[in-house]
């Protein structure tokens, strides 16, 4: 089941300061950036890079992924080690 519509919002406020923290200076946002998603009750966050073969295309790395569990009320944090799991 999503998040709640008023749920979200206050997501997407933190989500943005959250970004706007962590985000490289203006003269580095063409080769690094970060962004989110939002997918029903999952928060993805990714990097954003030119692709290394082809670098007018951008790719979108994974750092960090939370999942809300609503029969706990409570958030699980997941993230990619250095060795890949």
């Amino acid at each position: 089941m999503p998040i709640a519509s008023l749920q979200t919002l206050d997501i997407i406020e933190a989500l943005e300061n959250f970004c706007a923290s962590k985000r490289p200076p203006e003269h580095l946002l063409p080769m690094l950036d970060i962004g989110y998603s939002i997918d029903n009750q999952s928060i993805l966050i990714f990097e954003i890079r030119p692709d290394y073969l082809n670098p007018k295309e951008k790719m979108e790395l994974p750092l960090a992924k939370t999942t809300f569990v609503k029969s706990k009320e409570q958030w699980n944090i997941f993230w990619m080690r250095a060795d890949l799991k």
